[in-house]
């Protein structure tokens, strides 16, 4: 078992394991980031619902790569090929970008939290685990994303409106060091004044 970095905050089971299951490729590719198709599909089995892969096309741009069928039940829609301000709000899009572009430049982790509010109005939070990986060309401008929510298999079929998502609010995020320090960088999402580092 893969021990978790100590300036970590304390994260989920299913993020540890998504840790787990990335630090293990990187091992394999000698200590690098790895490439996206170096993760363990049969160790990410139980987890890809929740998996969201994104890529950085340019400053200021950013797409869904690949959507978890919970995560498109979430928001109602395949999300995969999808501009990151499709689905956000424009100043919260504008933050994610700038926070992955941060956490690909300066090799890190991320962590964040929001609440997800259903059409129902129920208040769910959900965790996030960020981590970089490199595409087969060996850049490093894909992101791993995976998602911890407090009820498990709230990505239910489309059309169950108490479990579709149309409303976020932001609660906090972080770089975490995977043995080359964070990014010295630091912003607010205006629409909620929470801070960002």
């Amino acid at each position: 078992m893969v021990e978790m970095p100590k300036s970590w905050p304390v994260l989920p089971k299913n993020l540890t394991t998504f840790y787990q299951v990335w630090q293990n490729a990187r091992v394999k590719n000698g200590g690098n980031i790895p490439r996206r198709q170096d993760l363990s599909l049969m160790d990410l089995r139980a987890l890809t619902p929740m998996l969201t892969i994104l890529k950085l096309d340019g400053p200021g741009k950013m797409h869904v790569r690949m959507s978890g069928t919970a995560m498109d039940a979430m928001f109602d829609q395949n999300l995969t090929g999808l501009n990151v301000a499709d689905v956000s709000e424009p100043a919260a899009a504008k933050a994610m970008v700038s926070f992955h572009e941060a956490l690909l430049a300066h090799p890190s982790a991320g962590w964040a939290k929001d609440l997800l509010v259903s059409e129902r109005g129920k208040r769910i939070s959900a965790e996030y685990l960020f981590l970089p990986l490199l595409d087969r060309d060996g850049n490093r401008v894909l992101c791993a994303s995976l998602c911890d929510a407090e009820t498990t298999g709230f990505g239910l079929p489309s059309g169950d409106m108490g479990t579709r998502i149309n409303h976020k609010e932001f609660m906090g995020a972080k770089h975490l060091d995977i043995g080359f320090g964070v990014p010295d960088y630091s912003f607010s999402v205006p629409t909620v004044g929470a801070s960002v580092s």
